[in-house]
């Protein structure tokens, strides 16, 4: 297992920033590599969607159920092959033009990921700052 928590301020209110963040059209503007997100199912009153990431010349697929979106919370598990991530996002106001920006990582492996996991450890920490920066600098913008 690997958990980790990440934390950022953006300098725009919270209710923008949720909004942005929850928004699906926006996803792939500040995700990379995201090609497709296509929901899959809604059941308990939660979603699932099927997203589709180009990593180099090969495509990632993986499974997003929400178990979460509210009091500015975004709580998800993501699922592929070897790998499921539960993540917790929590938005709070600084003060009216600032949201922190938590996110908690949990990762379980299996298999020949469980390996590899043991070498990507800063390799899974450094990908999810890069997608908070992105979120951030779109956030900021738009």
């Amino acid at each position: 297992m690997l958990k980790y928590k990440l934390e950022i301020e953006i300098e725009k209110p919270l209710d923008h920033v949720f909004g942005i963040f929850t928004n699906r059209i926006l996803l792939p503007r500040w995700q990379p590599g995201l090609i497709s997100d296509e929901v899959q199912e809604e059941k308990d009153g939660r979603k699932t969607f099927k997203l589709t990431y180009q990593v180099g010349r090969r495509k990632l697929f993986m499974t997003e159920t929400i178990t979460r979106e509210e009091a500015y919370q975004y709580h998800a598990t993501y699922k592929l092959k070897g790998v499921v991530n539960h993540v917790r996002h929590q938005f709070e106001a600084i003060d009216a033009h600032r949201t922190r920006w938590r996110s908690e990582q949990e990762f379980r492996f299996k298999g020949l990921m469980k390996v590899i996991s043991l070498f990507m450890r800063t390799g899974f920490e450094n990908q999810a700052g890069m997608i908070m920066n992105n979120f951030k600098r779109f956030a900021e913008k738009h």
